[in-house]
């Protein structure tokens, strides 16, 4: 699948969905909250996902991890072919830090049979910037910025502790996550 097959209004209805997935997350998860959901060619949705904890811990399971373990299809092998499409909120992630125990989910993208990935917004923060995009696009996996719904994205799942446009980090679910065990 080379182009996408979607209207704006279509991709614009499955980015609303991602958002109000995205603020199923748990409290304490720390922003930015991301949603992200698997579709078929035919743009049927398969499953959905957002930003959690792994049960009975710290350690956070992004949107699109969730989103792809919770579609049921079968990793890449030499008979796949490319079909699926994965909407996210915010750009994928492309980095694993040293404590970081699963691939990012750009490495985990590429084992799955996707061949598109649009996104709402780009990950700003300085250790991404366009990397994920970047990363996938040089593998052969389409990425598509549908930025329609850009600002709903960063006032309602990113702002208010993520620092969006002032470069601060943004406070870590891992704190957030024992700050409110210590209440």
């Amino acid at each position: 699948m080379d182009k996408i097959k979607f209207t704006t209004e279509e991709l614009d209805k499955y980015m609303d969905t991602c958002i109000s997935l995205a603020k199923c997350s748990p409290f304490p998860m720390g922003r930015p909250y991301v949603g992200a959901m698997i579709l078929n060619e035919e743009g049927n949705i398969l499953s959905n996902g957002y930003k959690t904890f792994l049960s009975g811990t710290n350690m956070i399971l992004h949107a699109e991890r969730n989103a792809i373990y919770n579609s049921n299809i079968s990793p890449m092998s030499k008979h796949s072919r490319r079909s699926h499409i994965l909407i996210t909120t915010l750009e994928p992630c492309s980095q694993t830090r040293r404590t970081q125990q699963f691939c990012s989910c750009s490495e985990l993208i590429l084992q799955y049979p996707i061949s598109t990935v649009v996104i709402g917004d780009f990950d700003d923060v300085s250790f991404s910037n366009g990397k994920p995009s970047s990363f996938l696009s040089s593998r052969g996996i389409t990425v598509i910025p549908h930025l329609n719904l850009r600002e709903r994205i960063k006032d309602e799942l990113i702002n208010p502790l993520y620092g969006y446009d002032s470069g601060k980090v943004y406070t870590p679910a891992k704190t957030l996550y024992k700050m409110s065990r210590d209440n």
